[in-house]
């Protein structure tokens, strides 16, 4: 990737933070990447094992883009000099492409425009783009909905952990990575997380059933075996799936932003006394509740009264 190409993902993904798709247009690969969420609590080291990751999908002669869901400042950056420095020594690779997001409050672990900016790197052509989410808890599975496959990650000793997982976050996750896997209790914890998976109601897609797997970022021991079994869930989906997830997410997210657009733009037309009931009007629309022509008279109303 050249210097140019990067300016243009960098300006074209600060764009779509402001709810501009049309940047979409200029990226047109046909290709499906790998979307890979990477969640679990704060401590189980995402960052050092995203890193690792990427060392080794470039191994294997994979193209790269990683976004980093930062939950601090969009202004300063946050928390990316401290632990995504990890992932420095990527930045000089023409395959890699790194960007953090902040997440501005939104809850689910990823960022409101995690989607659009999804679909941007999709269509510049990486191969594989993995999603590292802020690490605020079981909240976090709203990343299920944006990946094609969901790792969750904990580490030896985090018993608080494992019963969270199995209160609901095990029914969501592919893969169950334990991380740092070089300190006492990997072993165990992973024995936990395949007694509470056998236990748990069946979950992923045709015949897939989620697996464990422990994973070092310090030596990047079992990392490779880890994309292995990244690899055989994607072939589990199926690329038909895929674009079908595709599909309903695009969607989804330009019904939201135009909805967004639409609230706003009324809002600042509407007469101080009518502004709730617009607010209220947008809402009941945005949930279905009510048809659209009746959502248009009442707004007109409420803006020219």
């Amino acid at each position: 990737m050249n210097h140019h190409l990067r300016r243009r993902l960098a300006e074209s993904i600060t764009a779509l933070e402001r709810g501009d798709i049309s940047v979409l247009s200029a990226f047109d690969s046909p290709s499906l990447s790998h979307i890979i969420g990477l969640t679990g609590s704060p401590g189980v080291g995402k960052s050092c094992l995203t890193s690792a990751i990427v060392t080794e999908l470039r191994a294997r002669g994979r193209t790269v883009a990683v976004i980093a869901i930062d939950p601090s400042s969009p202004t300063t950056g946050g928390s990316l000099l401290g632990d995504r420095l990890r992932m420095g020594k990527h930045r000089s690779d023409a395959a890699v492409y790194i960007r953090s997001i902040a997440s501005r409050g939104h809850l689910g672990g990823a960022s409101s425009s995690t989607p659009l900016v999804l679909s941007l790197l999709e269509r510049a052509g990486f191969d594989t783009i993995l999603v590292e989410t802020v690490g605020v808890g079981q909240s976090e599975t709203e990343i299920r909905h944006l990946a094609d496959t969901m790792v969750w990650m904990t580490a030896p000793g985090l018993g608080d952990d494992i019963q969270a997982a199995k209160a609901g976050v095990l029914e969501v996750a592919d893969v169950l990575v334990v991380n740092k896997s070089d300190l006492q209790g990997a072993d165990e914890t992973a024995e936990q997380l395949r007694s509470a998976l056998h236990q748990a109601p069946a979950v992923g897609v045709g015949q897939w059933q989620p697996e464990v797997v422990c994973t070092s970022a310090v030596d990047e021991s079992g990392v490779s075996e880890f994309l292995d079994v990244l690899d055989r869930h994607l072939a589990a989906e199926g690329a038909d799936a895929r674009r079908a997830l595709r599909e309903k997410r695009f969607g989804q997210v330009v019904v939201e932003l135009s909805l967004d657009q639409l609230r706003e733009r009324i809002l600042t037309a509407a007469k101080p006394d009518g502004r709730p009931l617009v607010e209220c009007i947008v809402n009941r629309l945005a949930r279905g509740e009510m048809e659209l022509g009746d959502a248009v008279a009442h707004v007109v109303e409420a803006v020219t009264r």
